[in-house]
């Protein structure tokens, strides 16, 4: 097993990628770093890149993918590793929602004052 981010070290993103990456998410993944497959067989390259594609949807940033140990096979990391992961930033989440709605409930008080004032000059 290695890191994600040692699997996309030597060949560029291009040489390996379908057609279906947008090139402007390879051009970030290069500039971060991600710069190819090395010795990777293609298929397992495109596996990964679908997979740093995916995990960016659900919100793991390039350092948080690029620590991930991923092994060839059907998928890049274990459902162990997966569950263990996304149970972290569910967790992430679920404190970032709470804050908002925190923040959401202040400014609502802060309209109620200002507009109390406003009814009362």
């Amino acid at each position: 097993m290695v890191g994600v981010g040692h699997v996309l070290l030597h060949r560029r993103l291009g040489d390996a990628v379908p057609d279906g990456l947008p090139a402007r998410q390879l051009q970030r993944l290069e500039q971060r770093g991600f710069g190819g497959c090395g010795h990777a067989t293609r298929s397992f390259c495109i596996a990964i890149l679908r997979f740093i594609e995916h995990a960016q949807g659900l919100g793991f940033s390039l350092k948080e993918i690029a620590s991930v140990e991923v092994a060839e096979g059907d998928h890049p990391i274990s459902c162990d590793e997966a569950i263990r992961l996304l149970s972290g930033k569910l967790v992430a989440v679920d404190a970032m929602i709470a804050e908002a709605k925190a923040r959401k409930s202040r400014i609502n008080a802060l309209i109620a004052e200002l507009q109390s004032r406003k009814t009362q000059a």
